[in-house]
This record gives C-alpha cells, sequence and structure tokens, in this order.
C-alpha cells in the first residue's frame, strides 16, 4: 500500500473511492501461452484516517499470442463506490 500512497498522481483517487484491492506482486511469464497471478489484499478506505483491510483476493490472467519473457509487477484496483466494491467482493 505504501508504494502506491508515495505517488502523487494517484491521491486523487485515494482521497474519493470507498476502497482497492492492492496486489503488491504479480508474476507474469510468458512463451506462446501466458500466465499471470498474484495475491493481494482488500481494503476499505477511511477517508482521512488509513485504511481498513477486510479481506484478501486472488488475480489469474491467462494469454495467447506472440509473446516470450517474464515480469513481476504491483497493481492497484480502486472501486469508486461501495456498489463497486460489493461487485468485486460478493
Amino acid at each position: 500500500m505504501d508504494l502506491f500512497k508515495k505517488q502523487d498522481a494517484l491521491k486523487p483517487y485515494f482521497d474519493t473511492a470507498y476502497g482497492c484491492a492492492v496486489f503488491g506482486k504479480v508474476a507474469k511469464a510468458g512463451f506462446g501461452i501466458g500466465g499471470a497471478g498474484g495475491k493481494g489484499d482488500v481494503f476499505i478506505l477511511n477517508k482521512g484516517d488509513g485504511e481498513t483491510k477486510v479481506g484478501e483476493s486472488k488475480m489469474m490472467q491467462l494469454s495467447f499470442g506472440l509473446q516470450f519473457g517474464g515480469q513481476v509487477y504491483s497493481e492497484i484496483i480502486f472501486f469508486e463506490s461501495e456498489k463497486d466494491f460489493q461487485n468485486f467482493t460478493h
């Protein structure tokens, strides 16, 4: 979470979003057929008062086509409203 909070470009999202899912490490690799996956934490953002962890999530991706190599990256998904958050968590 700290990695994302340090980025000024994301501040408006932290200020307005209801919640977020943070995937600290997503591994991706492919050779013709590729895949990616990672585990993350789900938070409700308490305006001006940090965040509350409410669960965990898994991410998986499968791809086909011209590809070769691998990478590791971090990802954050913001939920604009409580309804968006509920759609993700249920």
